[in-house]
């Protein structure tokens, strides 16, 4: 009889994670909000952690953050962590906006930066992809300032998850 309490307690148990799995792997979907060009927010990697937290802490974006980030026109500064390779004319559509302190800290690959210092940078369709030096950025941390439309996660693309993306216009 014991032993039947002790299964019956594992298996509601797992359960109960696999639930919470799978509500935590739905991603929630955000009113999005028009970008005012004339003045984006300026982001900090400080700010996005700590929008991070509020997400874990409400299990998603509060109301009051994604009403008025969700869509909106920011700017970030980071460096350029490429995810595919880079054109030989130093052009670049798709990238990770790294927190420079992060980069600074070693090899990214090694220890990777937690995904509120990362930010998912694509270009938008019709927009001109970003020119960089190719020979400085693998020799250096080349870091940018991109402006562009904030979209909350958490999302993925081409199987890389991400919380925060930017969509350069």
């Amino acid at each position: 009889m014991e032993k039947r309490k002790i299964v019956k307690t594992i298996l509601i148990f797992m359960l109960c994670v696999v639930f919470a799995i799978e509500i935590e792997s739905k991603p929630k979907k955000y009113k999005v909000v028009e970008p005012d060009w004339n003045n984006p927010q300026v982001l900090t990697y400080s700010y996005l952690r700590t929008l991070a937290r509020k997400r874990e802490s409400y299990g998603g974006f509060p109301e009051d953050i994604s009403s008025r980030l969700n869509g909106a026109a920011v700017e970030l500064s980071g460096a350029i962590m490429p995810m595919d390779d880079v054109s030989p004319d130093g052009k670049i559509s798709t990238f990770w906006l790294v927190n420079p302190r992060a980069m600074m800290g070693g090899c990214v690959f090694c220890n990777p930066p937690a995904m509120n210092d990362m930010v998912y940078i694509e270009t938008a369709k019709g927009s001109r992809p970003l020119k960089i030096n190719i020979e400085k950025l693998y020799s250096d941390i080349v870091t940018v300032k991109i402006k562009g439309r904030l979209f909350l996660g958490p999302d993925s693309k081409g199987g890389m998850m991400y919380l925060f993306r930017i969509v350069r216009m």
